[in-house]
């Protein structure tokens, strides 16, 4: 019988041993599946990040004023971003799949694609970007409504600058306008002259704020002005061409009737020209310049003329018959002609803009019409960002 029970000992050991070399062999194993899942999740994490750094760079290529040109070619902007550096710590790379322009003006979808080269493990990543927009999106110069002709300078010395920001990038366009049309028919003639450096900021088709993207607001902006004017004591009211006001006395001018502004005139504040402007010699303005006239002209070589602040070029017309407002229909179509532009220099001024619009009255037609504080919403310079961040599967 004691034999019987160590031989029972022996098996039941036994069976111990087997089962704790199950446990051990499944213990082994629950292990290793857990560093695979580990290491899955980690490449996977590493994956996601590269794609974000995808989306990233692709930011930074945006705003860079250099690159402003692509905006719109989705093959070249595609080709452009993806020439940058793409790898990164641990097998990790990055690769832009897709960029598409959206039908909202100012805004690209980015898909962006992170790979961990030695296993294959992949993720993607999607965003929108939207543009840096400046104050009021006035340019420096704009014509709003179809252009007949165009004439650029051909002197390296004329220059039309966007609103810049605080590095000197510029966040706003040199020459802005409406339609599709004016900007292929501006860009082919700068490029034919090899001028489109002189325009800092690009030409760009807008959706101008309003006023001056109404053609019946318009109207009522430009009659408020005169209103305005009218309004002056006699002594205070700015005259064309010789006391326009100053940068120290700015002064609301109104104009009826074709403008030459020449020799060493000048003048800050506001000045309407409900007719023709041209320009020659070394005249300047700071301010707003309003032109409802039929062309533009630069003469004379324009040697050394500054305007700092912003000239629209507009005429709104009203249908006779129908009761509609449009731009750019009949008469109210421009010939710009500044081929004797010299050294002549266009820039977007914010701070003249506001000296100007001080000069309305207070909670008046004309100042509510026309915003350009931050508690203006649109109205305000917002910087380029990225939103909408998630996950493609």
């Amino acid at each position: 019988m004691r034999y019987q029970e160590r031989g029972a000992v022996l098996i039941v050991s036994l069976m111990l041993l087997a089962v704790a070399t199950v446990v051990g062999i499944a213990g082994i194993g629950n292990t290793q599946l857990a560093e695979r899942i580990a290491s899955n999740q980690k490449q996977a994490s590493e994956a996601f990040m590269a794609a974000e750094s995808g989306l990233v760079r692709a930011k930074v290529w945006f705003d860079d004023p250099a690159n402003a040109g692509l905006w719109g070619d989705s093959a070249a902007t595609l080709a452009a971003i993806n020439a940058g550096q793409q790898n990164l710590q641990n097998s990790a790379q990055w690769r832009l799949e897709s960029v598409d322009y959206v039908s909202n003006p100012g805004f690209a979808l980015l898909v962006s694609v992170g790979t961990i080269s030695n296993t294959g493990v992949q993720r993607k990543v999607q965003a929108l970007y939207q543009q840096a927009k400046a104050s009021g999106n006035l340019a420096a110069m704009n014509i709003i409504g179809n252009i007949k002709t165009f004439d650029t300078a051909n002197s390296a010395s004329f220059e039309i600058i966007g609103e810049l920001d605080a590095q000197g990038n510029a966040i706003g366009p040199a020459l802005a306008t409406n339609t599709d049309a004016n900007v292929e028919l501006m860009e082919t003639d700068i490029n034919s002259k090899g001028r489109m450096d002189n325009y800092k900021g690009g030409i760009k088709k807008v959706e101008f704020d309003d006023p001056f993207g109404d053609p019946q607001k318009m109207a009522e902006f430009i009659a408020a002005l005169k209103a305005e004017y009218y309004a002056l004591p006699v002594a205070q009211r700015g005259v064309a061409p010789n006391n326009m006001g100053t940068v120290a006395v700015p002064r609301i001018t109104y104009h009826s009737g074709p403008l030459q502004l020449k020799g060493n005139n000048s003048g800050a504040g506001i000045l309407v020209v409900e007719g023709n402007l041209s320009f020659s010699g070394t005249p300047s303005f700071e301010g707003l310049i309003i032109v409802t006239g039929q062309t533009f002209t630069i003469s004379g070589g324009g040697n050394g003329g500054v305007l700092g602040g912003a000239v629209v070029f507009a005429n709104p017309l009203q249908d006779a018959n129908t009761g509609e407002w449009s731009f750019g229909k009949a008469e109210a179509t421009f010939v710009f002609d500044v081929d004797g532009g010299g050294k002549a220099t266009f820039r977007y001024d914010k701070g003249s803009l506001e000296t100007a619009r001080d000069l309305l009255s207070e909670n008046g037609v004309a100042q509510q019409m026309w915003q350009l504080d931050s508690s203006a919403g649109s109205s305000a310079a917002t910087p380029s960002s990225m939103s909408a961040w998630s996950e493609v599967y």
